[in-house]
């Protein structure tokens, strides 16, 4: 097993290691909107919800994390990202709620066995997310996502602009700090071919502020 595909072994999917040349062909209007998604994440979002109401639990603030996954193909993917406060909220007498978050995040992708073969996106993804109350929660979301290549892990994707389906679950740790496994699927909804799609599990952790 060579050194980058160990490099999360706490994942540790069953991958192909694959190489693939890394292109510098990037057209200007995917830069662009590259450029305009990563704006966002930059600035931010507003740290409270107008339509959340009653006392929010410690953990519904913004918050940001960082994300650990590997691809159950020849890539991985680093992430850093920005979640907001919840955009709304519904609350259950029974303790349950459901929030639903805006998370916005720049990402790199890394090709196994190639130091200089990655890819850089930008996403913005609204996220549902079930307390049913203690400390476990699920999450699901789909939402916009920007590449600034068409070739990710070998793999062409035709278009730089992709949609991004996400699944998870999660954990509460401390008052302010979450853990969460995700599974998240990245294709064009086959509006150009070839259109593999790329599949990543995620693991993630979160800490409010």
């Amino acid at each position: 097993m060579s050194a980058a595909r160990s490099a999360f072994p706490v994942l540790s999917p069953v991958v192909s290691c694959a190489r693939f040349r890394f292109r510098f062909r990037v057209r200007s209007r995917a830069r662009l909107r590259l450029l305009a998604v990563a704006g966002l994440c930059l600035g931010g979002l507003p740290a409270s919800s107008a339509l959340a109401s009653g006392t929010a639990p410690a953990d519904a603030g913004p918050a940001l994390a960082v994300q650990l996954g590997e691809g159950l193909g020849d890539y991985r993917r680093i992430a850093l990202l920005r979640q907001s406060a919840p955009q709304w909220q519904w609350q259950a007498g029974n303790g349950q709620r459901v929030d639903l978050v805006m998370e916005l995040g720049v990402a790199r992708w890394q090709g196994h066995d190639a130091a200089h073969q990655h890819a850089w996106q930008a996403n913005a993804i609204p996220m549902f997310r079930w307390h049913p109350g203690g400390r476990l929660f699920v999450e699901a979301g789909i939402g916009a996502t920007v590449f600034d290549t068409t070739r990710v892990g070998g793999r062409r994707i035709s278009t730089a602009s992709q949609f991004g389906d996400h699944l998870g679950v999660g954990v509460r740790l401390q008052p302010r700090q979450q853990l969460s496994l995700r599974w998240s699927h990245y294709s064009n909804a086959s509006i150009k071919r070839p259109n593999p799609g790329l599949d990543v599990i995620q693991l993630t952790w979160a800490v409010a502020y």
